[in-house]
């Protein structure tokens, strides 16, 4: 039969495991709590208790540990989170000025056109010689897209 040391033992063990499985802090009186002991009940001078309390203090050792980890971890991901948020907005500033630059270049050709449509004017009316820069925009066009 168990004496009243291991049946001790026994229902802290359990609530130790109950309480990893729900992921909870692992601490001698949250143990004692969930087994249905008295708040130390497990500071008793007997080698049973001293070995289960060293494995307690391991495992709160080891929990400490993963949750620091952890902590560096949360770190890293925000950072990334922010590095990734910075190069976003980065982006779409240069996809607009992207933009931008391409609606300039549209306003110069039209600008081009209407003032080559005008010097052919100019030179079928007599007003202007044909030395004058003659600028192909479908030549212009095929380089830009190749």
């Amino acid at each position: 039969m168990n004496t009243r040391v291991e049946l001790t033992i026994i229902a802290a063990e359990k609530a130790l495991k109950e309480l990893i499985a729900e992921g909870k802090k692992i601490s001698q009186y949250a143990i004692e709590k969930k087994a249905g002991l008295g708040n130390g009940a497990l500071n008793y001078k007997h080698d049973s208790y001293v070995t289960f309390k060293t494995k307690i203090d391991t495992l709160k050792l080891n929990t400490e540990t993963s949750s620091s980890i952890d902590l560096e971890l949360k770190k890293k991901l925000l950072n990334e989170s922010k590095l990734k948020d910075k190069y976003r907005i980065e982006k779409q500033k240069y996809k607009l000025r992207c933009l931008e630059l391409e609606a300039n270049n549209r306003e110069l050709l039209y600008a081009l056109f209407k003032t080559q449509k005008y010097l052919d004017f100019l030179e079928v009316k007599g007003l202007a010689d044909s030395n004058v820069l003659n600028f192909d925009l479908n030549r212009f066009m095929s380089k830009k897209n190749t």
